[in-house]
């Protein structure tokens, strides 16, 4: 019987507007290539980002509400590791939710 898995929650929280957008863009290119599961926004409200407790730690990244990165460049290599390490969390070989 093939189980259907909850999607990951990812926030991509930027206030640069057109680089958030292209980083939620590139997340999105990449679950869908690798058949992720997932959820992705683009926040780029200071306010939300303060109640994530980020003002001044942007761009950041949040997975499941949790911070997997903040206040440093976002690079596509980096977003490539991190939709591996989700598919294996996924699959429930490399940790749990």
């Amino acid at each position: 019987m093939n189980e259907k898995k909850d999607p990951i929650s990812i926030r991509v929280l930027d206030p640069d507007p057109e680089r958030g957008a292209v980083t939620a863009d590139t997340l999105r290119r990449l679950a869908r290539e690798q058949s992720l599961q997932a959820e992705i926004w683009s926040v780029g409200c200071f306010l939300e980002i303060a109640r994530w407790g980020l003002t001044g730690q942007t761009p950041a990244l949040l997975v499941d509400g949790h911070t997997i990165c903040s206040g440093g460049p976002i690079s596509d290599g980096m977003l490539q590791r991190l939709v591996q390490g989700l598919l294996k969390m996924q699959a429930g070989t490399g940790g749990g939710r």
